[in-house]
């Protein structure tokens, strides 16, 4: 027979090298959750997100007025549409670094024909009212 040294060792062999049993699953039941709950679980794990009025952002826009490169009257949309320059890019850009990358959009605008931005920005465009054919009066 073995010895008991062996008999450990062997005893660990098969515990090491013999799968783990498995749960039995039964396939008559069935679990399904509510949506609601499913949702109010997910919801849960979100957090809001934050929302800023472009034209209230002040952090942006005092970025821009101290290093020189918002134009006289240019909201901050127009900046963003004119130089390509989005809000995370300028939180972290020196003042250095936005005077120049604006200086290359500009010089980029110029060479495609300059940057115009469309009227719907720069001044309120009122529409008529819709034409309507008079409607028929049946007697």
């Amino acid at each position: 027979m073995f010895s008991q040294h062996e008999e450990q060792t062997l005893k660990r062999l098969v515990a090491e090298n013999t799968p783990l049993p498995r749960p039995v699953v039964d396939h008559n039941k069935s679990h399904h959750p509510s949506t609601g709950d499913f949702l109010a679980r997910e919801f849960a794990k979100c957090t809001r997100i934050e929302t800023i009025d472009p034209e209230q952002d002040y952090q942006v826009i005092n970025i821009l007025r101290s290093a020189g490169v918002l134009q006289k009257g240019e909201k901050l949309m127009q900046f963003f549409a004119r130089t390509g320059i989005g809000r995370a890019q300028i939180l972290t850009m020196s003042k250095d670094d936005l005077r120049k990358a604006v200086a290359l959009a500009d010089q980029r605008n110029a060479e495609d024909g300059g940057f115009q931005p469309p009227k719907a920005f720069t001044e309120a465009q009122l529409r008529p009212a819709p034409r309507t054919a008079p409607s028929a009066i049946l007697i």
